[in-house]
């Protein structure tokens, strides 16, 4: 939560990319809290439109090279929709 109260303080606010692991992977026998926090992910994209806040769920066995090239290939995307 207050990561997002943060960014609707900050002054410019750019990007807000929200990484979790393993909460829609569908072969786990419960989910826990990453689920909730995607929820409230999309809640404040409705409240906050001026942050651009992405939301990347990983695998649960990803290491931190995988969860790094797909934080890179978010922001890559966001720089070609911007053009």
């Amino acid at each position: 939560m207050y990561f997002l109260q943060a960014a609707a303080i900050a002054e410019d606010p750019k990007l807000l990319l929200v990484v979790t692991r393993g909460a829609y992977d569908a072969s786990r026998a419960n989910f826990d809290a990453a689920v909730s926090l995607w929820g409230l992910v999309r809640s404040a994209r409705i409240e906050m439109p001026r942050v651009i806040i992405k939301a990347l769920d990983v695998n649960v066995t990803a290491t931190n090279q995988e969860v790094a090239k797909a934080e890179n290939d978010i922001q890559i995307q966001l720089i070609l929709f911007e053009r």
